[in-house]
């Protein structure tokens, strides 16, 4: 075969498109920065062209001689961005040396905008999908300067015994486009447990929920968690119902995918409990409310003098080895 490359089209330049980044740290404008100026406009239509060139360049040369052009742009739109106010100078450094186009470097920030030349859009947001597996981490072993970070950034969100995944929840929000879909799998803690009031909030009322999977105690994944699958759409103040099961069995674990196709939608998200989800039948609910609406509580009768034993997390000061 005499043409070129037997006739083979090369994969795309895909550097520009694949990063390793921090999601949960932004990029922080000073002002109003919206109001950039023309030279800081003219730099990033530059660079948009230029990544859209280094995607399809297709051979060594070219991409040697685009990817010069875009650390060029880059380097020249942090200095713009700093001259205009838009960053401080810290982070505009952080913007200029971050090179994309190293395999072994990853961005300690993240900013759709800046990093990839994306304009903003009057649908908001600037992607249509986003899957994430966040990572677990509990609050006691999250480091007290990236608390004290997160709760700067995240604000209302931010609560002092919140895990780390949460935070990925409000993120999204953040990132899609209105209608954006997004599918997360974590750790369910946080659909029962105090300080995921906030990541209730959001994903019920903030976005309108497609499915959730709750595999509880099953062990789909390696991870010594209880796995929950979140399917959602970035729009407010809808209130249809939703897919939600429960899997009770390991045998169910291969067969997820049509049990979910086959779950009705029967639960609203304005039917949940903003203090603790749960996804029982309609049965069992409708047994639950009429508990509900009894006359007699517990709390009637013993008032406040409700009692447990020991409650900790701090396992090391309560379980003690042989002396």
């Amino acid at each position: 075969d005499s043409r070129p490359n037997r006739g083979i089209t090369p994969l795309p330049n895909l550097e520009t498109k694949l990063v390793a980044a921090n999601t949960l740290t932004p990029l922080h404008r000073k002002g109003n920065a919206m109001l950039v100026t023309q030279d800081v406009r003219a730099a990033q239509t530059k660079l948009r062209s230029a990544n859209r060139a280094f995607f399809a360049a297709a051979n060594g040369a070219e991409k040697r001689k685009v990817q010069k052009q875009i650390l060029d742009l880059r380097h020249e739109i942090a200095d713009l961005a700093k001259g205009a106010g838009i960053f401080s100078g810290d982070e505009a450094a952080l913007l200029a040396h971050w090179d994309p186009f190293d395999p072994n470097a990853y961005a300690p920030f993240f900013d759709a905008e800046w990093m990839f030349g994306f304009e903003p859009s009057a649908r908001k947001g600037y992607f249509d999908v986003i899957l994430a597996n966040p990572p677990y981490v509990r609050s006691g072993k999250i480091e007290s300067k990236l608390k004290a970070a997160l709760k700067n950034d995240y604000g209302k969100f931010f609560t002092g015994s919140s895990d780390l995944l949460t935070f990925f929840f409000r993120v999204a929000k953040d990132l899609l486009f209105d209608g954006g879909v997004m599918s997360f799998i974590t750790s369910n803690n946080y659909m029962r447990a105090g300080y995921g009031g906030p990541s209730r909030e959001l994903l019920s009322k903030k976005f309108q929920p497609l499915a959730i999977v709750d595999f509880g105690e099953m062990p789909v994944f390696k991870a010594a968690v209880d796995s929950t699958v979140y399917i959602g759409v970035n729009t407010e103040g809808g209130d249809a119902p939703f897919r939600a099961l429960t899997i009770k069995s390991v045998d169910d674990i291969a067969k997820v995918g049509q049990m979910v196709r086959d779950a009705p939608a029967e639960i609203k998200p304005s039917e949940l409990d903003p203090a603790s989800w749960s996804f029982a039948s309609v049965e069992y609910r409708a047994i639950a409310d009429a508990m509900d609406k009894a006359k007699s509580r517990i709390s009637g009768i013993v008032g406040d003098d409700f009692y447990r034993g020991i409650l900790t997390g701090l396992n090391g000061a309560f379980l003690i080895g042989e002396t």
